[in-house]
């Protein structure tokens, strides 16, 4: 079986999430920025977009929390 880019970025967006809880987002973008520094902006982009994900994941765990 094989997994999407798209899926691979759910997979660790959802595990660093579940592994760092609200600090996930800084440790993405701490990664993103890292492989920026190192000239990796393939790896810096899809950091970021990790990022993106994890954000949304807060967004709708303090939505639930609201209810």
């Amino acid at each position: 079986m094989n997994a999407t880019l798209s899926e691979a970025l759910e997979i660790t967006a959802r595990a660093l999430f579940n592994r760092s809880g609200p600090n996930a987002v800084n440790e993405a973008l701490k990664q993103a920025m890292y492989l920026q520094e190192k000239g990796d902006n393939e790896g810096f982009d899809i950091w970021t977009e990790i990022a993106k994900i994890i954000s949304g994941y807060n967004l709708q765990q303090i939505d639930k929390n609201l209810d």
